[in-house]
């Protein structure tokens, strides 16, 4: 197994290894770079671009990962995952001037 994280919960990044959810974590990571380079350029085109791309890469992640139903551990890492992005697109429409509902 794993050793326990800081938190002393084993470290779940394993269930994140597949290629649709390492896409998704790293496009949820770049967050803050998109951000910087929309303030740079003076372009609120950057920050929807990666908006874009975020929803596009979340959407891979949730069709080819079961989420619900997989084992605790994976389940757990998944769902936190799901959160990080839909708080990551929220916050960005939000700086877009775009509201967003909130529920489905």
């Amino acid at each position: 197994g794993e050793p326990d994280g800081p938190d002393g919960c084993p470290d779940r990044l394993e269930a994140l290894s597949a290629p649709a959810a390492r896409a998704c974590l790293m496009a949820v990571g770049t967050y803050a770079e998109a951000i910087r380079g929309a303030l740079r350029e003076h372009e609120p085109s950057v920050l929807a671009r990666y908006l874009l791309d975020l929803a596009k890469s979340f959407n891979r992640f949730y069709n080819s990962e079961r989420i619900l139903g997989a084992d605790e551990r994976a389940g757990l890492a998944r769902i936190r995952l799901t959160g990080a992005a839909a708080s990551v697109l929220k916050h960005g429409l939000h700086l877009l001037g775009i509201p967003t509902p909130e529920r489905i």
